[in-house]
């Protein structure tokens, strides 16, 4: 396959929604395509899609500097720098294409809506509303999207379908009560929604977290459907938020049992995409749960026991600095210490705010120059 079918194909991957094959087929082929900017696009939005803003920012600024004009490349990147909190940057890509193209709605769009967000939480509201959405240069079409706009005898036969399943699943719904775990692997001792605890708190001054009855069964209530989605991380962090804070032993009893059910991921199935400044803020908050950070490497260790380095986050382009944290390395691998390292770890915290990566797996990236 040449140059020019692979990125064909990877077009299409980024059109079906297919991003990790995308990630897959692009990623061991850098070298091939070092100075083409359309495949640093290609690559960066499917980072970008998966959840892996580090990875998109690294490749999309790879790509502006092999098309200094490109408009999408900033737009997405404007996209990129905003989710990770930096709005200096987003504004200042808006406004340069603003410059080349005067009359492009998203940028126009970016710049308006900044002026109105004031606060941290005003923009963590605007980047999880739908208004976000239109700030993206790229809307891949779903297969179905496709299929349904093919033809006017498609659209009519899917929207029949669609609604006689709909209605089916609403009588269902209401006829049969809806278990609590549609996945497997929950200890059949976990009864917290069908049988709710006498007693909710307890007086407790030691307490990272105080919460009320209400707030103790929307929270496990959060952690079952990340459980039932698979995102074993995030109803992790609402698991431990429980078992820090004032909820009663038999409550944070049922806590255990449904955390020992969670299982860890892969770099393919990872979702949860904390920040370094989320853990270093409340780091037993995240004990025992996994981040995937990416950055180059210094002080590493290897000896016969085992193999250890400093990872800084972000840094990867030379310019940001998110932290600096150790991490431990408890398998044979083989590290070099110029290479961009993509670590999938557990952290480990103390009750001092201090915390270490242990890793569960390493993948190291050509350096690019």
């Amino acid at each position: 396959m040449n140059a020019s079918e692979i990125l064909r194909k990877a077009e299409r991957y980024l059109r079906t929604t297919h991003y990790r094959q995308v990630i897959r087929m692009l990623e061991p082929k850098i070298l091939l395509f070092n100075n083409d900017s359309h495949f640093y696009y290609l690559l960066g939005s499917a980072c970008y899609f998966t959840g892996d803003i580090q990875g998109a920012q690294l490749y999309l600024n790879k790509g502006l500097v092999c098309a200094e004009d490109d408009i999408d490349m900033r737009l997405l990147l404007a996209c990129t720098s905003l989710r990770r909190r930096d709005t200096a940057l987003a504004l200042q890509l808006w406004l340069e294409v603003d410059d080349l193209d005067p009359g492009n709605k998203r940028a126009k769009f970016g710049i308006a809506k900044l002026k109105t967000i004031k606060t941290s939480k005003d923009l963590s509201h605007f980047i999880m509303s739908s208004h976000f959405q239109k700030l993206l240069p790229i809307r891949p079409l779903s297969p179905l999207a496709r299929l349904i706009t093919s033809t006017l005898y498609t659209i009519t036969l899917m929207a029949l379908l669609f609604g006689i399943s709909f209605l089916s699943f609403y009588i269902f719904r209401h006829l049969k009560p809806q278990p609590d775990f549609v996945r497997e692997g929950v200890s059949s001792e976990f009864n917290f929604f069908q049988s709710p605890p006498q007693q909710f708190t307890e007086e407790s001054h030691q307490a990272l977290f105080i919460l009320t009855s209400k707030e103790i069964t929307k929270i496990m209530d959060q952690a079952r459907n990340y459980f039932n989605l698979f995102q074993d991380d995030l109803a992790g962090r609402e698991l431990n938020r429980i078992l820090l804070s004032n909820a009663s032993p038999s409550v944070k009893n049922q806590a255990l049992l449904l955390k020992e059910a969670l299982q860890p991921p892969t770099f393919a199935t990872y979702t949860a995409n904390f920040s370094f400044d989320e853990v270093a803020s409340q780091p037993l908050l995240y004990q025992g749960l996994h981040v995937l950070w990416r950055g180059p490497i210094n002080g590493l260790n290897i000896s016969d026991y085992r193999i250890a380095f400093r990872l800084l986050v972000g840094y990867e382009n030379g310019k940001i600095l998110e932290g600096a944290i150790e991490v431990l390395v408890p398998f044979e691998a083989s590290i070099a210490p110029n290479l961009i390292t993509n670590v999938l770890g557990k952290v480990v915290a103390d009750n001092q705010g201090n915390f270490y990566l242990e890793a569960v797996s390493i993948n190291q990236i050509v350096l690019l120059q």
